[in-house]
């Protein structure tokens, strides 16, 4: 909140902001396009749809991502508030980009409910429910990223940027800003671990149950399908997530962006380097949730935090150094 109240929000170039938001439109077609191929034989092809596609677009921004580009571009010596650039992506993509893909999900879900009640002989009456849009209005209204940014613009456009920069309030706030980034990571690491525990747990309840025959078979068939899959699909996801969007960031911003510009060159790379940031742990939390391929996300995002790291540094470096100009000409 206190970084978003901070911002000079006339300063920013939105036709940056602008690229990356189409770069990850783009990538949520592509991810839903090439797992709708791949998935039709299972039961919830639309919400791993929604899942893959969050996958690709979602980037752990504020607990990895702010502190590099602080390092490579520090606002001391540097024209452009990157990291205001960061927070401002942050917050569109909790606003513009993670509610399609949740909705996807929230209907696939709903579909495949829809489907078990009307196959079951006793079922109950239907009873009211908040609509689909509803539901993901609430999640986005109720998400803490989306209030503190929005309340730090109140501040920003009511009480001016300066209010929150000094004294006792400004002080507190930026000390909880600064223990974000390990509370996120430490986050990540524990829904990793203690969703796929309680997953195996679940499925080894499940297999010493007294079960119907059809119901097992349909579970270990299900499962086979899974792992034969998760060979191909977490190569996907990672290539998607580490290597095409941050390419398809970079050729938007070059078609967007004027050459003539003095910030050309250092906006290109730092569009770049965010795209190769790792996956946050939304997509984890979310199929645990939603029970899509939980153990297999988990996989992904392991991989995808160790793709991400040789990128992000051979990129920090190249783009740190007296020539990274003229790889842009």
């Amino acid at each position: 909140m206190v970084n978003a109240s901070m911002l000079d929000i006339g300063s920013f170039n939105f036709k940056v902001l602008l690229g990356i938001l189409v770069a990850r439109y783009i990538m949520i077609v592509i991810a839903c396009g090439v797992t709708k191929l791949s998935t039709q034989t299972y039961a919830n092809p639309i919400g791993i749809m929604g899942l893959h596609a969050l996958f690709c677009t979602q980037s752990n921004d504020v607990a990895i991502g702010l502190p590099i580009v602080k390092a490579i571009w520090p606002l001391a010596t540097n024209p452009i508030d990157l990291p205001g650039y960061l927070i401002l992506i942050s917050t569109m993509q909790v606003i513009a980009v993670n509610p399609v893909c949740i909705c996807i999900v929230e209907y696939g879900n709903s579909k495949l409910a829809l489907e078990q009640r009307e196959e079951e002989e006793d079922a109950d009456p239907d009873q009211p429910e908040p609509s689909l849009a509803a539901k993901v209005a609430i999640g986005v209204i109720t998400n803490p990223l989306v209030l503190g940014a929005l309340t730090g613009l109140v501040f920003n456009f009511g009480c001016g940027r300066g209010c929150l920069q000094g004294g006792y309030a400004g002080d507190l706030l930026t000390t909880i800003g600064d223990a974000f980034s390990f509370c996120a990571l430490f986050l990540t690491g524990i829904s990793m671990h203690t969703h796929k525990a309680k997953k195996d747990q679940k499925e080894h309840d499940d297999d010493d149950g007294d079960d119907d025959t059809e119901d097992g078979e349909e579970l270990e068939d299900e499962s086979s399908m899974s792992q034969l899959d998760t060979t191909a699909a977490i190569p996907a996801l990672v290539a998607g997530k580490s290597l095409a969007l941050p390419i398809l960031i970079r050729v938007l911003l070059i078609a967007l962006l004027s050459s003539s510009n003095s910030d050309y060159s250092t906006l290109l790379n730092f569009g770049f380097l965010y795209g190769t940031l790792p996956v946050a742990s939304l997509p984890v939390v979310l199929a645990n949730r939603y029970n899509i391929r939980p153990k297999m996300i988990a996989l992904a995002s392991v991989i995808s935090t160790f793709v991400s790291m040789p990128l992000l540094l051979g990129a920090a470096v190249l783009f740190d150094s007296p020539d990274s100009a003229a790889l842009n000409n």
